[in-house]
């Protein structure tokens, strides 16, 4: 079985927002991945497993998927996979106790140790010769990204803001290669940055966000794998436009998962 291959169809998959498709293409191949020597490759090919359950909220499912690409990441010593897996918990517990500050301070530490782990595993490549299942680029920008995020629900606005600045440093901008893939994840980064900068409060970050978001809109329309994203801004602008006073809770996230 050709991995590489398979952890693509997820990738692309998971991008569309396409959970059943993940599923039922796991599950086709799940005999032949089980007898398997561990992988990184596995892990992530579990990963995705694990979010497509999440997004169809079947939690108990999820964790078990959780488990399975954890215990690859972790046997094989790839220490970004393991990084790459605390996000999913400390978001978790945001979801269930989505308004205890304290709760949110934890998130907050961890976001923080996984973007050091982030931080301090760039440029140190796998032993065993394969090529890296999550590139640094990758994980830096999902650590600072989430970090941002953290920071944003917390209303610290400017800290928000600084750090979706360093999400984009590790995004794929203006290059005329960059695939859909990248391009959602620069217009994530670019979403999150916008709804931090309207609450910054300085003169002109209100009509600067709403720019940003229509550029968004535009650059994401009619790409499939940008859809979500799309829905997303659109429905920010709608609510900006009718209610300009509304809080960050009232808004719809680019902490797309």
């Amino acid at each position: 079985m050709d991995l590489k291959t398979l952890h693509c169809e997820l990738e692309a998959l998971h991008a569309q927002g396409d959970s059943t498709g993940i599923l039922k293409s796991v599950e086709q191949h799940i005999s032949d991945l089980q007898p398997l020597a561990r992988s990184p490759w596995i892990g992530s090919i579990y990963r995705y497993a694990m979010l497509a359950c999440y997004r169809q909220q079947e939690y108990q499912e999820g964790d078990v998927w959780w488990d399975r690409a954890m215990e690859q990441f972790a046997s094989t010593g790839y220490l970004k996979g393991v990084a790459y897996m605390l996000v999913t918990p400390t978001f978790r517990s945001l979801d269930l106790i989505p308004a205890h500050t304290a709760m949110q301070s934890v998130a907050l530490m961890v976001i923080r140790c996984v973007e050091a782990i982030a931080e301090a595993t760039a440029g140190l490549s796998q032993d065993n010769g394969e090529d890296e299942v999550i590139a640094d680029s990758v994980l830096l920008r999902v650590a600072s990204e989430k970090h941002a995020y953290c920071l944003s629900r917390l209303g610290r606005w400017p800290e928000a803001l600084a750090a979706y600045g360093r999400a984009l440093n590790h995004v794929s901008t203006g290059d005329p290669k960059q695939t859909q893939s990248q391009l959602r994840e620069e217009l994530k980064v670019r979403g999150g940055a916008a709804l931090a900068r309207y609450f910054v409060g300085e003169p002109g970050d209100r009509a600067a966000a709403i720019h940003a978001l229509t550029q968004i809109e535009q650059r994401s329309r009619l790409i499939p794998q940008v859809k979500e994203v799309h829905d997303i801004t659109v429905e920010n602008l709608r609510l900006f436009r009718q209610t300009p006073d509304i809080d960050f809770n009232g808004l719809h996230h680019y902490d797309i998962r």
